[in-house]
């Protein structure tokens, strides 16, 4: 995380992995950190455990449980055809813009492409309670209750939005807020089939249950959309472990300043789930208001999830999906 932050000039970063079986968080890092035993050299800019305690738009990564959404209810489906037209759509007075015209694509097309055009229009395709309903079970605007000193809530809209440029914009991770924590905890309960978890900075010894707070069969094919995000024509390409099926989502956010959206400042954002097959551990990336000249999740944070991942599956003896399937 250090090395990423320092090399695309990011402000701050923070990663959180979990292990989705026990809830256990299993790593925290925040960039910049201090050492407190170090009086000479202590920042007390590196003591606040931003991952908890700060709080963003999540941009794209929203998308996941936009999708998921309208899955749930019961007004799409993972074939349902989305026209994204000439890569813009116009919603009240804004006109929302995809990164070049995909043309007609399904739900893991507008997840692959992380097109904002077709998000726009599941979101606007189902009522606005059904949207937002779906963050309120995974966990948005509640405290991770960890017990750790400051932890952030974040902010979720009120179920019923009625302007629906307020609700296209919520489709793809603005006007509302979520801390690395809390989006790490939102991707674990859709790896775990759609089962919530409490998480725990001790150890567990054995896996638990939760309860089902989506169907499990919304949350599957969800996670399995999101392999394609990690194709050659994805946007989070840079995510790959070799060997193992990876799914994640990328996000590049504007970020809020002094309550207006800067389009020169972002959040880049990485999050992702794996082996695929049989989910075990959650990694989600943050940087904070990179400088350099790349600033998109894709290109910045994901390559993070990709060492770090791929850590976690190597040293816990994690078998790559192929052979899982052999004792399947």
């Amino acid at each position: 995380l250090t090395a990423a932050a320092q090399e695309h000039q990011a402000k701050t970063g923070s990663l959180v992995a979990l292990d989705i079986q026990t809830g256990e968080v299993l790593a925290v890092a925040n960039y910049p950190s201090t050492d407190p035993n170090n009086r000479k050299t202590l920042d007390p800019a590196g003591l606040r455990n931003r991952a908890v305690t700060d709080f963003y738009d999540p941009g794209s990564t929203l998308k996941t449980f936009t999708v998921l959404a309208g899955l749930e209810s019961g007004k799409f489906s993972p074939s349902s055809q989305i026209d994204t037209k000439k890569g813009y759509v116009k919603v009240g007075p804004k006109l929302i813009k995809d990164a070049r015209a995909y043309g007609v694509l399904d739900l893991a097309g507008i997840l692959m492409h992380s097109s904002n055009v077709g998000i726009t229009k599941v979101a606007l395709g189902m009522e606005s309670e059904e949207q937002i309903s779906v963050l309120h079970k995974f966990g948005f605007g509640e405290s991770p209750d960890l017990n750790l000193p400051a932890e952030s809530a974040g902010s979720v809209p009120d179920l019923f939005i009625k302007r629906e440029v307020d609700r296209a914009a919520l489709s793809y991770g603005y006007g509302i807020s979520t801390s690395v924590m809390q989006l790490a905890k939102a991707y674990a309960i859709l790896a775990r089939g759609g089962k919530d978890l409490d998480l725990s900075i001790r150890k567990r010894d054995a896996a638990i249950d939760g309860e089902q707070v989506v169907s499990e069969r919304s949350a599957v094919q969800v996670v399995q959309m999101l392999e394609a995000v990690l194709s050659d024509d994805g946007t989070g390409k840079g995510a790959r472990v070799p060997g193992y099926r990876v799914a994640g989502k990328t996000g590049t956010a504007r970020k809020l300043i002094n309550g207006r959206y800067d389009s020169k400042r972002y959040l880049s954002w990485f999050a992702g789930i794996a082996p695929v097959s049989q989910p075990r551990y959650v990694v989600v990336v943050m940087l904070n208001d990179p400088g350099g000249k790349r600033i998109h999740g894709g290109e910045i944070a994901a390559p993070v999830f990709a060492v770090v991942m791929e850590s976690l599956l190597h040293l816990n003896g994690i078998l790559p999906d192929a052979m899982l399937a052999q004792y399947e």
